[in-house]
């Protein structure tokens, strides 16, 4: 490589690292300061500083649906949330509609109903309608 190619080079990656600092620098001071704030909690407690008052719902589910059941979940908002913190419940599609909640009750009669909403907020556990069932 000529001397003045590879000067061009060595200029155009230090100026590039001078705009990123610019971005990086404020970022990583944030990042650090959480860091430190949540450094002694718990994972729930981390959890419940993210997630807010939805994580608290979410361990209300938790207890109050057992391990072993079949959930539908009636909701027009991905599941990915619910998957992971239901586990390790079988969480399945219902209907994306939440008007058919009483429908999907009735298609699927042994199993719990799950109605819930981002816009608005709004969460709801159905137990299932024939007794015996988990």
């Amino acid at each position: 490589m000529k001397l003045f190619s590879s000067r061009l080079l060595l200029l155009v990656l230090w100026a590039a690292c001078i705009v990123n600092a610019f971005f990086f620098l404020p970022n990583s001071w944030k990042a650090l300061v959480a860091f430190r704030a949540v450094k002694g909690l718990s994972n729930p407690q981390r959890r419940f500083l993210q997630k807010g008052d939805w994580y608290r719902v979410i361990l209300s589910l938790e207890n109050q649906v057992p391990q072993n059941a079949a959930i539908r979940l009636v909701s027009p908002a991905p599941p990915w949330y619910l998957a992971y913190y239901l586990y390790p419940r079988l969480l399945m599609k219902g209907s994306e509609v939440l008007s058919d909640e009483s429908v999907v009750r009735k298609l699927y009669p042994g199993d719990w109903v799950l109605v819930y909403s981002e816009t608005p907020p709004q969460i709801k556990i159905l137990p299932p309608l024939t007794p015996g069932h988990s």
